[in-house]
């Protein structure tokens, strides 16, 4: 009897252990593809470090001109859900880097100060480039409008002003680092101006996929969006063929709140993960590309 107890006890131990361990069913449609922003946590944190590496870094000669860049910016989700209802992204949304200084027709909040690195959001068509600017401020439900040639300043102060700065950081003689506006001879190395996501890359990443967290057996409520600024490593990024090569770049993280703040969400601890990384992707191209041309 005390033989078939201890049997009797192993085998549940070991369908405890089978049942904890045990892989979701993937079957195919059950889960949806992770978004096509998505980028692993640890490559993610290599980014995030290379931006405020020790030595000679972005963030130290950011600071250096007194920039006081916000490495990270905590946006609300209905700051965001509004800025996607009031931008036009029928090409998809650009995203300037800009400096900020005093401009008759768009006051910022008082928290942004002048010189300050700041980004903008974009409204463009291909053909006429940007025809409208958006700023969004720290932990604030408002969408601020940028009059046009408030925007063309600061986009143009930052290149003016804080680019020729930030070129000493990138690899000389990349070829994917060249301005292409300038002209060939001699060829000027920059770092990036803007940023441009495809429309159906940005549907996914925060229309569908906070959507999708709402509807999980275990519901994720996505409250906001982190902002943090990054660089790529001397290997460039992976999904654009390894191009721009230690160059600036924003990453977002999905905000959650646990009760004692709002934290950032970790896709990669979630039980579906797997099935969700293997999954055919439904927008392939990865369009998070830094452009130089802009």
């Amino acid at each position: 009897m005390k033989e078939i107890r201890s049997l009797l006890m192993s085998l549940l131990l070991i369908c405890i252990f089978v049942s904890a361990n045990a892989q979701p069913d993937c079957n195919q449609g059950k889960y949806p593809p992770l978004p096509a922003m998505y980028v692993k946590e640890d490559v993610s944190e290599q980014y995030k470090q290379e931006f405020q590496k020790a030595g000679v870094s972005k963030y130290q000669l950011l600071q250096s001109l007194n920039c006081n860049p916000d490495i990270e910016s905590i946006f609300t989700r209905k700051a965001v859900d509004d800025l996607l209802t009031s931008i036009n992204k029928e090409d998809g949304i650009r995203i300037y880097f800009a400096q900020y200084s005093n401009c008759a027709g768009s006051v910022l909040p008082a928290s942004v100060n002048n010189g300050k690195l700041i980004v903008l959001f974009a409204t463009e068509h291909s053909a006429t480039g940007a025809t409208a600017y958006y700023f969004l401020n720290q932990r604030d439900d408002h969408v601020y409008p940028v009059a046009k040639q408030c925007g063309d300043k600061w986009v143009a102060d930052y290149k003016s002003k804080i680019l020729p700065v930030l070129a000493s950081t990138i690899q000389p003689n990349d070829p994917d680092n060249i301005d292409p506006t300038m002209p060939a001879t001699p060829k000027l190395y920059t770092d990036t101006k803007s940023i441009f996501f495809k429309a159906i890359n940005i549907t996914e990443a925060f229309t569908k996929e906070p959507a999708y967290q709402a509807s999980r057996k275990q519901p994720v409520n996505i409250v906001g969006y982190k902002l943090v600024l990054s660089a790529y490593t001397a290997t460039g990024n992976p999904n654009d063929g390894n191009k721009f090569k230690q160059r600036l770049f924003i990453q977002f993280d999905y905000l959650v709140d646990k009760g004692n703040g709002w934290e950032s969400l970790n896709l990669e601890e979630q039980e579906e993960y797997i099935c969700r990384r293997d999954a055919p992707a439904s927008a392939k191209v990865i369009s998070s590309s830094a452009a130089l041309g802009k």
